[in-house]
């Protein structure tokens, strides 16, 4: 399992054991995500199916239930790509004047 969390060193000079996984307070959990976003869980696990909510499997094995975290970072990531932008402004296109229209009868 990859921990991207940071070691930290004792002042004894030792390092301290990495916080990684369900009990690091750096990743949120599907629930709890969709507790802040007000929505379904299910809604937060479809959007990691689909690829649209990065997510990182830290289940023990890979055959079994996946249990997703997700870093904050890639939260608001999602969040930036789904938010809703201003329309693009109207092109005032302009009429032809009838001088330079060829009328065909």
């Amino acid at each position: 399992m990859v921990c991207l969390a940071e070691r930290k060193e004792n002042t004894d000079g030792s390092e301290d054991e990495n916080r990684c996984g369900a009990d690091d307070p750096r990743w949120l959990t599907p629930p709890r995500v969709a507790e802040r976003l007000g929505v379904d869980p299910q809604k937060i696990l479809a959007w990691i199916r689909k690829g649209e909510l990065l997510a990182v499997n830290l289940a023990l094995t890979s055959t079994g239930r996946p249990r997703w975290h997700i870093d904050p970072k890639d939260l608001d990531k999602f969040l930036e790509r789904r938010q809703s932008k201003p329309p693009p402004p109207k092109s005032n296109r302009k009429r032809a004047r009838d001088d330079e229209v060829i009328k065909f009868y």
